[in-house]
């Protein structure tokens, strides 16, 4: 069984239960999500070597890390594309003006060179 307490400021704490029988199946899932762990073997396709060229694993150690990962990945991410916080907008915008400065010096260097097609 796994409690999860969900705490919000002002608010009594909530306590969310998940039942052993689908810890169980959380646990077969993440078991099922494998990765290369390791690889590739340098003995992979050799006479005795191994079957597989690369060791693989659960992509994700834990059912914690498997939850908050999906969590992440599925709902915090996304949400910081369209509502991203005061630091997240700033580091954007100076993300996009560095991409801009590079692309103008590329622009410049190419358009300086001899025999180049002027960039319009």
């Amino acid at each position: 069984m796994i409690k999860i307490t969900w705490e919000e400021d002002g608010q009594p704490a909530e306590t969310f239960t998940v039942p052993d029988a689908l810890v169980q199946s959380l646990e077969r899932h993440r078991l099922m999500m494998t990765v290369p762990k390791s690889g590739p073997d340098p003995a992979f396709g050799r006479q005795g070597g191994p079957q597989e060229e690369f060791k693989y694993g659960p992509k994700h150690d834990t059912i914690r890390e498997l939850v908050v990962g999906h969590l992440l990945e599925t709902l915090v991410k996304p949400v910081l594309e369209t509502f991203p916080t005061p630091e997240i907008a700033t580091l954007k915008t100076q993300v996009l003006a560095a991409q801009q400065a590079l692309a103008d010096a590329h622009a410049g260097i190419i358009a300086g060179s001899p025999g180049t097609v002027p960039v319009k």
